[in-house]
């Protein structure tokens, strides 16, 4: 799913679609989307279960499925590009990571106790088995193969100067600061202040494009 756009900004969304998003992402095409000037792009998952009332299993399998999985999205619309495939599961995870030739010592050496609360990149197969960290990883790899997909065939080679990563939850109350307060110095990323776990906040990012 394509549009041709002339914008230099590209707002990227990616994970699990069924997440409560506020006002179909209205807001967040109001306060962010529109306030940039972006394009939007969507790399989202569904599980068995989401969109499955009312369809044969057949139409559960594509076009339906998709359109039913968009609508909780429509205030975000029109989308410049969106990919949507079922979420991985932990056998599909873990064959994954079995392809890295450091995955055994990892694997072994891993102890729970020396995490906080089983929090890892390696959840849920390393840590605590109710996180999807593992997926989150992996659906921004998703949403990138889509941005790069969307600049080399709907806009013909031409890249976006600057690219958002924002999550489809966040309730937007407020503009986003314009993007002319943002340094133009390569390699520029600006997260939101109010880091979690003595870290950075990466749920929502504006960088250049080569930062991203």
């Amino acid at each position: 799913m394509a549009n041709a756009s002339a914008a230099d900004v590209a707002v990227c969304f990616s994970g699990w679609l069924a997440v409560r998003v506020p006002q179909q992402g209205a807001r967040a095409r109001k306060h962010l989307v529109d306030v940039l000037g972006a394009d939007v792009l969507v790399a989202g998952t569904f599980l068995p279960s989401d969109c499955s009332s009312g369809y044969s299993r057949r139409e559960r399998e594509a076009p339906a499925r998709t359109a039913c999985l968009l609508r909780r999205l429509e205030g975000l619309r029109p989308f410049a590009r969106v990919r949507v495939d079922p979420m991985l599961t932990k056998p599909q995870l873990r064959r994954l990571v079995s392809a890295s030739p450091n995955w055994p010592r990892v694997s072994s050496a891993f102890r729970e106790e020396n995490t906080m609360a089983g929090v890892t990149i390696w959840a849920p197969l390393l840590g605590n088995g109710n996180l999807s960290v593992l997926r989150e990883l992996h659906d921004y790899s998703r949403v990138l193969s889509v941005l790069k997909a969307h600049e080399r065939i709907a806009r013909a080679g031409r890249p976006y100067k600057r690219v958002v990563f924002s999550r489809l939850e966040f309730e937007w109350l407020a503009d986003h600061p314009p993007i002319s307060l943002l340094p133009s110095a390569g390699g520029v990323v600006w997260l939101p202040s109010g880091g979690v776990s003595s870290g950075l906040n990466d749920r929502h990012a504006l960088m250049d494009r080569a930062a991203a």
